[in-house]
């Protein structure tokens, strides 16, 4: 098994591949389907780094797929129980979803 170390180059290289198809055209599918492949092959390059999970999450919310975020921050504080970022995220993501049902129940 490859170290962390050593395919972190390569998890890097899928993520800003994915990033950079998103951004370039974020009304075409074919696009989307590509980067969002692109983030699975960081996932599955790298499972236990929680950077994977945490940029695959932004891509998310970024496509308002809070749900599926949430997944993803979660694994990536199972990883890394003291991440900042993924808190952070999270904490935003939970805060969002108390106020829309508290609007909805308005």
């Amino acid at each position: 098994m490859r170290s962390i170390t050593s395919i972190a180059p390569t998890v890097h290289a899928a993520v800003f591949r994915a990033l950079d198809q998103s951004r370039h055209c974020r009304k075409c599918d074919e696009a989307e389907r590509v980067a969002e492949q692109h983030f699975k092959d960081a996932l599955r390059l790298a499972p236990s780094s929680p950077d994977s999970y945490i940029y695959y999450a932004r891509y998310l919310l970024s496509h308002s797929r809070a749900d599926e975020a949430r997944a993803f921050l979660r694994s990536a504080l199972e990883l890394s129980p003291t991440d900042l970022t993924a808190r952070e995220l999270l904490t935003q993501v939970e805060h969002t979803q108390a106020e829309r049902q508290s609007l909805i129940s308005l």
